[in-house]
């Protein structure tokens, strides 16, 4: 009988040693837990972070279009892709005029409110726009065919087309390069095709569309002398040097 008392006994000894050491281990886990946790939404914010500061680093600060390192990006990852797509090139018509005549807080509000048209535009086709810099615009954008990516020419010169106000009889417009991109399509010479197009465009008195698929001779245009100069004094010399397309 005593010594079944003795085992009655230990047994309740171990019995609560055990629930003590459960206790503890269940307070440890929820410590560990609630580190977890504090540890997880340490890395969501950081992570959320991170990714403002990336979105930051492709967003043009004035318009909240893609700059050049989104629009290169975007033109990379459409020409790894397997689907056809168009570039344009816009250049504003007048728009030192703007400048001269009501001011830079004039040019930068008029460069926001054609950037927010565009975006509508290309919203509705898959696009995006992006700001090379000054009032040089590069839409981009899925197309099905050379005639659907010329059926956008249009689009883009209307909505680009705005009357300086109280000034009649200016009206800024926009020269438009514009060309149907294939896969594995150089992105270089695919800006560097489209701004030769856009200058063809200005050269023809503004306002205006010059399209080309890629099916003519980029090598015969990028080598031109004058083309050549004229890339050079825009600095973008690095456009004409870019590696040739195999065959």
């Amino acid at each position: 009988m005593a010594r079944q008392s003795v085992l009655l006994t230990a047994a309740g000894a171990a019995a609560a040693g055990y629930a003590a050491a459960a206790v503890r281990l269940q307070g440890r886990l929820r410590r560990m837990e609630a580190g977890n946790a504090a540890a997880s939404s340490r890395l969501r914010r950081l992570q959320a972070q991170l990714h403002r500061a990336e979105v930051r680093l492709r967003t043009d600060a004035l318009t909240g279009a893609a700059n050049r390192s989104g629009l290169m990006s975007e033109l990379e990852r459409r020409s790894a892709g397997n689907a056809d797509f168009m570039v344009a090139l816009l250049d504003l018509d007048n728009f030192k005029q703007v400048n001269d005549r009501l001011g830079h807080a004039a040019g930068d509000k008029l460069l926001v409110d054609i950037v927010a048209r565009l975006s509508v535009v290309m919203t509705a086709v898959g696009g995006m726009v992006a700001r090379l810099g000054g009032d040089e615009l590069v839409v981009v954008a899925s197309s099905a065919s050379v005639q659907d990516s010329r059926a956008m020419g249009p689009h883009l010169v209307l909505a680009a087309a705005e009357p300086l106000p109280g000034d009649d009889d200016l009206w800024v417009s926009a020269s438009v390069g514009l060309v149907h991109a294939l896969p594995g399509d150089d992105p270089r010479r695919l800006l560097a095709t489209a701004d030769h197009l856009m200058y063809q465009a200005k050269l023809a008195g503004g306002g205006k569309v010059a399209e080309q698929d890629l099916e003519y001779e980029l090598d015969e245009v990028l080598d031109r002398p004058a083309i050549r100069s004229r890339d050079m004094q825009r600095g973008h010399a690095e456009l004409a040097a870019a590696p040739r397309r195999a065959e």
